[in-house]
């Protein structure tokens, strides 16, 4: 959400931050720079890395020079400002700032200082792939995504390299910078998002996953990314009876095989639920309608069979 802020206050916020930027510096921890307007011929290059925590009045640029610059927040808040206007970036946002004139400025909530990670970086292959995740509209400035996890742990992987690695020859990748194609290619390439094929199955596999969830149709059509109409009417005949008497049955005929498993080990109440019934006197009926002996009855009976045997 973008907001504006009067011009004057925003200069002087910008001024202090950068004064406490400049203050602080020293105590930014886990920070690797290499001087970033040296050209590189080397697809990947990193020019500065780090993570930023606890520092309310921390401040830093987009980006500078030729390099660009991916930003990941793994909690707090921060500001980013640009063309006059003031951007709230929280707990999962991305930010990705293509080499720019005017590549904006951040600086940390100083009620709730962001912990973020940060790379700057250069390299004819790494650009061209920012500005194809750019193009995608995938990372533009800032928003929330949802691989921001996965970012972080790449990241992280990053950091540790860093500090364990030797200074960096001019024409050779470090095992950092290898890191880093492995980072840009989680939006440049995502994983196809495409619906499970239905039919019978993948129908009675989901069936037999999610035999400790409740039974929900809705549920079962989101997942083939159908109509709960089209899901009933495409049960029904793929399985040759109503999803919910099929899904009951499974249900049932494992809480059987369980009893027979570990008979003293389940009272009828964990039972129920580890088939995906809150009410064990409702699943006790089931039981009793499917088997003709009630869930107590049959494992007593088992036991006799067993200790017979």
């Amino acid at each position: 959400m973008l907001v504006h802020k009067p011009e004057r206050v925003e200069k002087e916020w910008t001024r202090r931050c950068r004064i406490w930027n400049i203050l602080l510096m020293q105590r930014t921890p886990s920070r690797h720079s290499r001087p970033p307007s040296q050209p590189t011929t080397l697809p990947f290059r990193i020019r500065t890395l780090g993570r930023v925590w606890g520092q309310p009045y921390h401040a830093t640029a987009g980006t500078y020079h030729a390099d660009a610059m991916l930003t990941v927040v793994r909690s707090g808040a921060g500001l980013y400002h640009r063309d006059g206007t003031v951007e709230r970036i929280t707990r999962g946002f991305v930010g990705l700032v293509l080499p720019s004139s005017d590549p904006g400025l951040l600086m940390a909530d100083p009620d709730d200082p962001y912990d973020h990670y940060f790379c700057r970086f250069a390299g004819h292959e790494a650009l061209r792939m920012a500005r194809a995740i750019a193009e995608k509209q995938e990372l533009r400035r800032f928003r929330h995504s949802p691989r921001w996890p996965e970012a972080a742990s790449i990241l992280d992987s990053m950091l540790a390299l860093e500090r364990c690695a030797p200074p960096p020859a001019d024409d050779w990748m470090t095992p950092a910078e290898g890191e880093l194609a492995r980072l840009l290619s989680i939006w440049v390439a995502p994983p196809a998002l495409e619906e499970p094929r239905l039919n019978a199955r993948t129908l009675r596999r989901y069936l037999a996953e999610h035999l400790s969830e409740p039974f929900e149709l809705d549920a079962i059509a989101r997942h083939f990314g159908v109509s709960r109409a089209h899901m009933s009417r495409a049960g029904r005949r793929l399985l040759g009876e109503p999803l919910g008497t099929v899904s009951t049955r499974l249900k049932l005929e494992f809480s059987r095989a369980l009893l027979e498993a570990a008979a003293n080990e389940f009272l009828i109440l964990d039972l129920a639920r580890r088939v995906g019934y809150v009410d064990a006197l409702y699943f006790s009926k089931l039981f009793h309608k499917h088997f003709g002996v009630s869930p107590s009855r049959y494992r007593a009976q088992h036991q006799r069979r067993r200790g017979s045997s």
